[in-house]
Parts: structure tokens; sequence; C-alpha cells
């Protein structure tokens, strides 16, 4: 192959000539061995025809065709690979070309100040033209010009150098003077001249000028007294300006600099964000005096204490939020993790606001027990609201700070304060107002309850359901208030939700139990005595061995009576704990009921009688209750074995009663038991 010289642009232009004339001339080579192939192609199509000559002239005729078509292979790859050089080096000849041209240029637009131009053709340079061209031979050889004598490489070095610096200078200018055009335009042409960190870093310096100014006018705004949350709202207005900031000028960088470059301003423009809100929080512990006042353990004035809480928890809610915000973008969660303040916020802020919370938490209990207003109307204490409405301002607070750790160590605080300030409170009056256990129990009293005891032990009952009804309240409004926690501020959820559960299930067990004993003492000591009064006069002159001419009772009529005046009233003053009183009445009134029909003599037509009287007790009593039915399944069969005749009306029947007592129920028909 014949070798390519060239000493000056002339050359190097005639040099691509002669090329792609050489390449025009291997082409038709090329085209010429392609005939040949197929000439060869042919020949290999007749030897299926050749059957019928000799060996010896078979033989010699496909040597022949075989050293024909070797000669033809060796020159068509001879061919190939001169092209593929050919090729080569007018790509190399003609991206030196461009290489020279390109430099010219770029120093023609800079000696006429056109920085985009010359921007433009440097990027073209560095990202068009391979390195291997740049730094090869032939462009140290035929680049360089008496006027610029060095080596392209360095050429490019020094311009880029150059303009970075050029770049830089006019970008402080427009700095100065908030020169917003100027500003982009300088900024954009960083990354063409391989600038790209400097570019970012000076523009990341330019926005955290902002953020600056901007935050020493939020501080020196502050008036001589700074109202409650004011430092709550500076540090909120900080944030936001840093996002705004950050999504605005985001864009711009995405759009000259190409996507993940915006981190780098990022991690700079946090070194000042933290910087500024640690200027707040440190002036918001020395004007608000926090530390001396924890330290000193001064909370008296329950009105500072929240305002301080709510101050607090909007810097660690805000700080919060930004948090998420930063993570949305690669790489943005590692940058606040290891910020300044973030240190700051666990050292200093989370203990202070920790104590706080606890502090303000048991001081309000304290208080509301101290005011509590006992209102016999609404049936509940004023307790129960001021302390779910303390609840649920401090629960948001501390979900609010974003930190799952912090969440789940405070909700046991909040449990054990509310288990020794609250429940223990409940826990203390339902003691005191327990009602005494009722004796002497007659006929004559049997249909009284509420209204027949002395208006003394009348109020204490009802002081006693008051509480219960508080009790259970309480247990809902817990549960209300973990339901609609905000929990916007966290990205993932789970843990923090299955924390306020955790917290939420553990109150309301203490609180259900509380209402569980104390109705029970309640059903104990007063319903009780009446329900078993109630069943023996109810089956007193009841007889079950009737004729057939008379199947009449009273006993349903008086039972039924009886119950609806034994709960009369109830349901107003014991609106948490009542079906669950009426559950242990109808649980012990299946027992009684059964003990009583054991103990009848019952015939045939006295078993229809038996039948009708204890469905209409049952019907009576779980009217709207319907699950309150199982409670009577082996009264029921009971008295279905009693009715029965013989035993093969007894089959098919699944017994809930024992073979014994079978027997045995068979016996209540007084016809068998001979």
């Amino acid at each position: 192959m014949a070798a390519y010289t060239a000493t000056n642009e002339h050359e190097l232009i005639a040099l691509v000539t002669q090329i792609d004339e050489d390449l025009r001339s291997r082409d038709s080579e090329l085209d010429a061995a392609t005939l040949n192939i197929r000439r060869l192609t042919r020949l290999d199509n007749f030897r299926a025809n050749l059957a019928t000559l000799e060996s010896s002239q078979l033989a010699f005729k496909l040597g022949e065709a075989a050293q024909l078509g070797t000669s033809i292979s060796q020159r068509v790859r001879s061919r190939d690979v001169e092209k593929e050089r050919l090729l080569e080096n007018h790509v190399h000849v003609t991206q030196t070309l461009k290489l020279k041209r390109d430099l010219e240029a770029i120093h023609r637009a800079m000696d006429q100040r056109s920085w985009e131009s010359a921007a433009a053709l440097v990027n073209s340079c560095l990202t068009e033209i391979p390195s291997e061209v740049i730094e090869g031979g032939l462009s140290r050889d035929k680049v360089p010009s008496g006027e610029h004598p060095q080596p392209p490489r360095q050429q490019l070095d020094e311009i880029c150098e150059s303009l970075g610096k050029l770049f830089l200078r006019e970008f402080d200018k427009a700095i100065q003077s908030r020169d917003v055009h100027e500003l982009t335009r300088y900024f954009k042409l960083f990354p063409l001249v391989d600038r790209t960190e400097l570019g970012l870093s000076t523009y990341a310096s330019f926005v955290c000028s902002i953020i600056t100014e901007e935050s020493r006018k939020l501080l020196q705004g502050a008036p001589a007294t700074p109202p409650s949350a004011f430092y709550g709202l500076i540090t909120s207005r900080l944030f936001e300006n840093v996002a705004t900031i950050v999504v605005q000028h985001g864009k711009v960088v995405d759009k000259h600099y190409g996507k993940g470059h915006m981190l780098l301003v990022i991690q700079n423009i946090q070194k000042e964000a933290d910087v500024q809100a640690g200027i707040i929080v440190d002036t918001w512990f020395d004007e608000r005096r926090v530390e001396k006042m924890v330290e000193m353990g001064d909370y008296d004035d329950l009105k500072h204490v929240s305002d301080l809480l709510a101050e607090c928890g909007m810097i660690l809610n805000r700080w919060a939020l930004y948090r998420k915000f930063l993570a949305g973008f690669e790489g943005g969660d590692k940058v606040t993790e290891k910020s300044m303040f973030q240190q700051k916020i666990d050292s200093r802020v989370l203990p202070v606001f920790a104590e706080l919370t606890r502090a303000f938490f048991q001081a309000s209990i304290q208080k509301a027990v101290e005011l509590e207003v006992v209102n016999e109307d609404t049936h509940v204490t004023s307790l129960v609201e001021d302390t779910m409405y303390i609840l649920k301002t401090v629960l948001g607070h501390i979900v609010g700070t974003g930190v799952e750790s912090h969440v789940s160590s405070q909700l046991t605080m909040l449990r054990k304060v509310l288990d020794s300030a609250y429940i223990s409170h409940f826990q203390t009056r339902i003691r005191e107002y327990a009602p005494k256990q009722l004796a002497g129990v007659t006929a004559a009293t049997t249909q009284s309850t509420l209204s027949g005891l002395p208006p003394s032990e009348e109020k204490r009952v009802k002081l006693f359901c008051l509480y219960i009804n508080s009790g259970g309240s309480s247990c809902d409004y817990v549960n209300k208030i973990v339901d609609h926690v905000n929990l916007t501020v966290y990205s993932d959820k789970s843990h923090v939700e299955s924390a306020l559960s955790s917290f939420s299930t553990g109150v309301s067990a203490k609180l259900e139990d509380l209402v569980a004993q104390s109705v029970q003492l309640l059903y104990s000591n007063i319903f009780s005595p009446h329900l078993r009064s109630l069943v023996t006069v109810s089956f007193r002159n009841t007889v079950y061995l009737a004729s057939s001419d008379d199947t009449s009772s009273a006993c349903a009529y008086l039972f039924n009576n009886g119950w609806t005046k034994l709960l009369a009233g109830w349901s107003d003053e014991l609106s948490f704990g009542y079906d669950r009183l009426v559950s242990l009445m109808v649980t012990s009134l299946a027992k009684l009921l059964e003990k009583k029909i054991w103990g009848l003599n019952v015939n045939e037509m006295g078993a229809i009688a038996l039948d009708r009287d204890v469905s209409k007790i049952i019907s009576h009593v779980t009217s709207n209750r319907y699950k309150l039915r199982d409670k009577f399944v082996r009264v029921a069969q009971l008295v279905t074995l009693v009715g029965l005749d013989d035993e093969e009306e007894e089959e098919g029947i699944e017994w809930v009663l024992t073979e014994s007592e079978v027997e045995r129920g068979r016996r209540v028909r007084v016809e068998r038991r001979e």
C-alpha cells in the first residue's frame, strides 16, 4: 500500500482526495473479484454434470477449479484489508484536518471574545475527535502552526484552563451585579470546556450566598421578644427556601450538565443549610433558655412549656420533611444523614424534646386531674376530653419528628404516664365508688335496682358507672387519635404504624380490663342477687303438672316484666359497659334456668307450658342481641328433652348434654320415673 504524507493543510486536502481515488480503485477491483466468485459458483454447479467424465479428467477439472477459487479468495481478502486501511487513514486524516481547523477557529473566536463559539468548538474537539487522533503523530506534525506551535493536546488544555478562569471571573461579576442572564450564560459554558466540577462548585457557592442572605434576613427580622413558634417558623422558611432553590436550579443543572450532577450542588448547599439551621437552633436555645429550664425542672408555667414543645416539634418536623424531600434525589438521603445539623438534632435537640414532652404530658394530666369536673348529664368526667386533647397534641409532635427510634421510645413513655397518672386515677375512683354488695333482696325488692337504692348509695353507684364510662370512652378516643395521626413525613410508614398500633392496643387493653372488672363488680354486688330472686319469684307458683284443659302460666310474664324493670335506666347510666353487663346477666340466667328445670316436676302437658315459658324468656332477654342465644343451648336442649315422648324422637339430635345428663333430663318428666 502506498505511503501517505502531507506537510500543510493543502497537502492534507490533496491527501484526502488521493485516498478517495484509491478507495474507488479498490472498489472496482472488488467488483471484478465478485464477478469471478459468481463464475466460480457456476463452476460448482456444473460438478453434478461431470459424473460422466473419466476420473482423470474429473480430477483435473476439479483441481483447476479449486486453484482458481483459492486465488480469487486471496485477492478478495487482500483488497478488503487494503480498503479497511484506506478507510481508517481517511477517517484519521479527516479528523486531523477537523482538529486543525477547529483549533484555528477557537483562537479566532477567543480573539473576538466570542466565548459561546469558542466553548462550543472546544466541546466539539473533546467529544468528536478521539484522543488517539489528538495525541497522534500526524496531528503533532501537521496541526501546530507558527502562531500556535504547541501540540494539539497542550493547546486544548491551555484553552480550557484559560476559558475556565475567564468564565469564573465573569460568573463572579454576574453574582455581584445579580445579573441572572449573565449567570446563566456563563454557568452553561463550564461543562463545554471540561470544567464541570468548577462550574457546579461555583454555582453552589452562589446558591449558598442566597441561602445565607435569606437566613440572615429571617433572624434579623426577629422582634425584641420573639413570639411563640417564631424559631419554628423561620426554620420552616429556611428549608422551604432551600427546597425551592434545589427544585428550580436542579432543572438548570440537569439541562446543561446532565442528570446526576445536581448531587454535587446539593452537597455544597447542605453545608450552608447546616450552618444556618444550626444558628437558628442555637439562638432558640439561648433566647428561650431551654436547657436551663430543663436542667432546673421548672415546668410550672405549662403554657410556656407547651409553646416550647410546639416550637421544638416544628423544627424537628420541618427538618424531617426536608430530609424526605432530598431523599428524592439519588444519594440525597446520604447527604442529610452525615450533615452537621443532623448531629445537632441527635445530640442536643431530640433529648430536650423528649424531656419537654414527658414533663408537659405528665404535668398536664396532673393538672387535668386537679381540675376534674364530673358531669352526670354526659355520664363522663372532664378528665377524659382534657387528657385526650393533650394526648392528640403530644402524639402529633412525637410522630412529626420523623425519627422512628424516637417515636418508639416516646410512645413507651406515654404509656407509662397514662398508666400512672390517668388510668390509676380511674382505678382509685372506681374503688372509692364501688357499690356495696346487696343483701336481703326479697320478692318485694326484686324489681328495684338503681331507683330502689338509698339516695347516698344511688349517687355512689352513678359515680361508679360514670368512671366505667370514662374508661370505655377513653378506649375509643385513643384508637381514633392513633388512626388519624399524620404520617406524611415518613417514606416507609410500616414501622411507625406498628409502634402506634402496639401503643393503642396496650392502652386499650388496660382500660378494657378495668371496665370489665368494674362491670363484673357491678353485676356481682347489685344485679346477681336481684336476678336470683327474680328467677325464684317467677317460678314460685308455677306448676308444670297441667291437665289438657290448663296449660297457661304466668312465669314468663312475671320474669320478663321483672327483667325489664331490673335494667331500666341502666343503658343510659352505663353507656360503655351495658352490653357486657347484659351478657353477664344472660350467662348467669342460663345457669339459673337450667338449675331450676332440673328440680321441676313436669308432665306431658306441662312440658308444653315449660317450653313456651322458656322460649318467651329467651326471646325477651336476647332481643336485639341474637348472639346471646348461644348461652341457652343447654337450656333449650333440656326443655326439648323434657318434651319428647320416647327415645325414638331423640334420635338425630347432637346433644351438648352428657349421657348422664340426658338420662337425668328424661326423669324430669314424672311419667318416666316409674
